[in-house]
């Protein structure tokens, strides 16, 4: 896969996908001068609880997938369909806890209006179950086609609803809640007849306790692995809450955040567009292989997250209309990076799951995620809302850091990498990156665009060098 194939495939997995998402940043100079920082912090809250909740939801056993896909072979959509009875009997019990969490926890809207808020807000929970079948199927068999257009379809329907509300009826946080449960809906729809019927991958009761046993054996581990990913991303603004602190600086944070977050869409993709070609690597000991994604990859990530972190502030004049909202930028450019160096949990992840050491996961996700709930606690009271940004940050790069005290990935990294020199070679260019990006953050406008010439430049340069190196 040489990298015209990695662009392609992370345009179809990423950004074809999030193609609502882009559609709703064209839009935020329209919308945003009818939401306020309380609805942003309502929302935040919202999509808080929900996170954690979706991250319990799947009991670890989404981990079973593409194992089975590739040691079962033919056979493997018996087991999926267990696996996917499983997943949304988990949902509808989760679903109910969340409802009444919600009628607890918002106590800013009217107790009429919370009931409503809350049956919506918990749609995305409810149905998320098919989506991840979907998810997984069409991205191992390689056909992003007929995942991207349904997906596609859901989400602009999601916008355009966003859109209307925000714009017309001016609702507020209720937009947002009202797009994501009918998009949520629509996919879930969509689904059925390509992946039940057509593939008979439909939901089935597990009848053998000992199979489901040794199933959730494997997968449990995997939940405090997603929890970590919600303490987070998530966790911060629950921290806020127990902190005392506004709803207003909560609202500031979460469109901080949800602007900064984009830039996962691409990342994401990025991986999700090579996962199968890793796997394929990996137990094949194709080494060369596994250098030049790993550097290729970090290659795209890294030039991507500075240039957005130099420009976040004319990013901010251009897409977001409200004043009050603009204090937000630094915020953005933080959770930028922090999402930067993705590739060293990707690749350490992978051997993981392959192997099933699903123990193992936990130094990689969950131990960064503690950390970040440590570090906000301490942040949060001495910078405010803007210190959860940068304790989300340190607390994703240390991820870098967990082959120094744990053997596995260790081992792990000299055998995909050669020798855990890359990490930190990726690690001090990041740091050297993220503290120019904060000096350049407010500079004059002939500086940035100068910078960004120069760092396609070098980025040209690099990737010679590496083309030259595997040749």
């Amino acid at each position: 896969m040489n990298l015209k194939k990695i662009i392609k495939d992370s345009i179809w997995y990423g950004v074809i996908p999030k193609l609502s998402s882009i559609v709703s940043i064209i839009v935020l100079p329209i919308v945003t001068p009818y939401l306020t920082p309380t609805d942003y912090g309502i929302y935040g809250i919202i999509t808080a609880y929900l996170s954690l909740f979706n991250g319990i939801s799947t009991l670890g056993l989404h981990m079973h997938l593409p194992n089975s896909f590739f040691v079962l072979k033919n056979n493997y959509k018996l087991l999926w369909r267990r696996i996917f009875g499983t997943m949304l009997i988990s949902c509808a019990t989760l679903s109910v806890i969340l409802f009444c969490t919600y009628l607890f926890l918002l106590q800013e809207i009217p107790i009429k209006t919370r009931w409503y808020i809350a049956g919506l807000a918990i749609i995305p929970l409810l149905f998320s179950s098919n989506g991840l079948i979907s998810n997984n199927f069409y991205v191992l068999i390689g056909q992003p086609k007929p995942l991207v257009i349904r997906n596609l379809i859901g989400s602009l329907i999601s916008i355009i609803t966003f859109f209307i509300c925000a714009r017309f009826f001016k609702l507020g946080y209720q937009s947002w809640i009202i797009a994501s449960a009918l998009s949520t809906i629509i996919i879930f729809i969509l689904f059925i007849k390509p992946i039940w019927i057509q593939e008979k991958i439909y939901p089935q009761i597990e009848k053998s306790k000992k199979r489901q046993i040794r199933l959730l054996k494997i997968a449990l581990p995997v939940i405090p692995h997603n929890l970590g990913h919600i303490l987070l991303s998530s966790a911060d603004r629950i921290i806020m809450t127990i902190l005392g602190v506004s709803i207003i600086d909560i609202g500031l944070y979460s469109n901080g955040h949800q602007l900064g977050d984009y830039t996962s869409f691409a990342i994401i993709g990025i991986f999700t567009a090579i996962s199968p070609a890793i796997q394929k690597a990996y137990r094949n000991k194709e080494y060369q292989s596994m250098i030049y994604f790993y550097l290729t990859t970090q290659l795209l990530c890294s030039i991507m997250v500075f240039l957005l972190a130099i420009w976040m502030k004319e990013i901010y004049y251009i897409l977001i209309k409200n004043e009050e909202l603009q204090k937000s930028y630094l915020v953005a450019s933080v959770i930028c990076f922090s999402l930067v160096m993705y590739s060293n949990y990707f690749f350490m992840s992978t051997a993981a799951f392959i192997k099933e050491k699903t123990g193992y996961i936990l130094y990689l996700i969950f131990v960064p995620g503690v950390l970040n709930i440590i570090l906000a606690f301490c942040l949060i009271p001495l910078w405010g809302y803007t210190g959860a940004a940068f304790a989300m940050l340190i607390a994703n790069w240390s991820t870098s850091l967990i082959p120094l005290f744990v053997k596995f990935y260790k081992d792990e990294i000299k055998y995909m990498l050669g020798s855990i020199k890359p990490l930190f070679y990726i690690f001090g260019i990041n740091i050297i990156l993220f503290t120019i990006s904060l000096f350049l953050k407010d500079s004059f406008i002939t500086i940035k665009i100068l910078t960004t010439c120069f760092s396609f430049f070098f980025a040209f340069l690099y990737y010679r060098k590496i083309i030259i190196t595997q040749k």
